[in-house]
């Protein structure tokens, strides 16, 4: 997350305000004057702190920016938002000059945009009120990443913004960009009702520690804040199987696939996690995870050996670079669970006929690439076991769940889907806000493993 965080509001290479110090011991009632920064003057996208910064974020701004000013030669604009030929006066019109920077982007890049481009033209600096981009002052005293053109158009917004401000302000938070020493925190308690609990409750309880309920005070509050968060995944997994009679599998090897798997065994399956996961079903010894995936990483250690809670642990990682279908004719074992981590079923929905368009946050770069998913689905179809998924939000979980239903009629499956769990907000979602950055989605803010959804196959008629 760290490596891929840009504002069009702070340097594009430290992410910090000029006015760092006093943002640092301002006053929260009164609001924060605006330092401007140095203003890239050829796409007037991007910012920087001083001259050096901006030498050094050449190599990698070039190409976004002489694309700007590509689009504003032809079109004869003095600025990239005013695509449409005059300045945006709403809501609705920044909106579609903000699409319309886009496309135009894209044909003058001729490839997909990259994250930082996304975050960019996604949200560029104006005023919500007049939707002015120039003359811009005053800074939101609290999260310190929405600007105005005056103090007035402030206390007007005020109402609106305080629904995203202190996730913004998480969003932005330069801690981010650091990297800290692991922490090292031991499990001390199992959880007894993982049904009735949430990611942050489950945290405190199981490490006897307390989270900080501003993570952006200082970097060590963030850092836990941060390490709690990446037990999202394997506490989403823990949630799932806890519905299930687990009694059964202690003497015998838990096989779980993980699909779509890219970070996954690196980042959120070390074993800190595993731990976590023995300690919740301690009758379990034996755990294999298969992370399956074009994208997927490979681990170091291929098993995991370790003495917890007086029994011998075994966790053995598989890791297969290619696809899930291709997976299947190579490996015959019978998971408990198949897993897919904000899943992304619905990118491919134009090739349903019966699916509505829309975008999703990922679906940009989906249009560049061949459809995978479909043939992975009818394989997972066939498993006579669970399909746990998420989604980033709720509208995506809805479509990814059509997508399954979809397939199931088109190839005239004989199964029937029964729904463990309805599209319903993860209570073990992830604690790091992200941003929305298209519109056709009504959350502007969103999060991994956002939504939850559990399905069985039941053999038809």
């Amino acid at each position: 997350m760290a490596q891929e965080l840009c504002s069009s509001l702070h340097c594009n290479v430290c992410l910090m305000l000029q006015a760092h110090e006093e943002v640092e011991t301002h006053n929260d009632a009164n609001p924060q004057k605006y330092t401007q920064l140095l203003n890239c003057s050829g796409c007037q996208m991007v910012r920087y702190c001083n001259r050096k910064h901006q030498t050094l974020d050449w190599a990698i701004h070039r190409e976004f920016c002489q694309a700007i000013q590509a689009i504003k030669k032809t079109l004869n604009i003095s600025h990239p938002l005013r695509v449409s030929g005059t300045n945006p006066k709403s809501k609705d019109d920044m909106e579609k000059t903000i699409i319309q920077l886009k496309y135009l982007l894209r044909n003058a890049l001729e490839r997909p945009l990259q994250y930082h481009e996304e975050e960019l033209t996604s949200f560029p600096i104006y005023c919500p009120i007049c939707f002015s981009f120039k003359n811009l002052k005053i800074l939101c005293p609290s999260c310190q990443n929405q600007v105005y053109c005056s103090e007035g158009h402030l206390h007007q917004h005020k109402e609106e913004h305080s629904k995203v401000c202190g996730s913004l302000k998480l969003y932005y938070t330069p801690y981010k960009t650091i990297i800290g020493k692991e922490l090292q925190l031991e499990i001390k308690q199992k959880v007894e009702n993982f049904q009735k609990s949430d990611l942050f409750a489950v945290f405190e309880k199981s490490f006897q520690c307390k989270l900080p309920r501003d993570p952006t005070k200082s970097l060590q509050d963030y850092q836990l804040f941060s390490y709690a968060a990446d037990f999202s995944c394997i506490a989403s997994l823990c949630y799932t199987l806890s519905h299930l009679d687990m009694s059964s599998y202690a003497d015998t090897s838990l096989h779980i696939f993980i699909i779509g798997s890219s970070f996954e065994p690196v980042l959120w399956f070390r074993e800190i996690h595993l731990k976590f996961f023995f300690r919740q079903f301690e009758e379990i010894t034996n755990l294999e995870l298969h992370f399956i995936g074009p994208e997927t990483m490979q681990v170091q250690d291929n098993i995991l050996q370790f003495e917890y809670l007086g029994k011998q642990r075994n966790a053995k990682y598989h890791c297969f670079k290619g696809l899930f279908q291709d997976y299947c004719r190579l490996c015959k074992v019978q998971p408990i669970i198949l897993a897919v981590f904000n899943c992304g079923f619905s990118e491919f929905s134009r090739r349903y006929n019966n699916l509505p368009q829309f975008e999703t946050p990922m679906a940009e770069s989906v249009k560049y690439k061949k459809d995978t998913w479909s043939d992975a689905i009818a394989e997972m179809l066939h498993y006579d076991c669970p399909i746990m998924f998420t989604s980033f939000t709720r509208q995506e979980s809805q479509f990814d769940y059509a997508i399954l239903d979809s397939i199931v009629k088109i190839q005239q499956m004989k199964i029937d889907l029964e729904r463990v769990f309805k599209v319903a907000k993860n209570p073990y979602r992830d604690l790091r806000p992200l941003r929305q950055w298209y519109t056709g989605d009504e959350e502007s803010i969103y999060y991994r493993n956002g939504y939850i959804q559990v399905v069985k196959m039941n053999k038809g008629s």
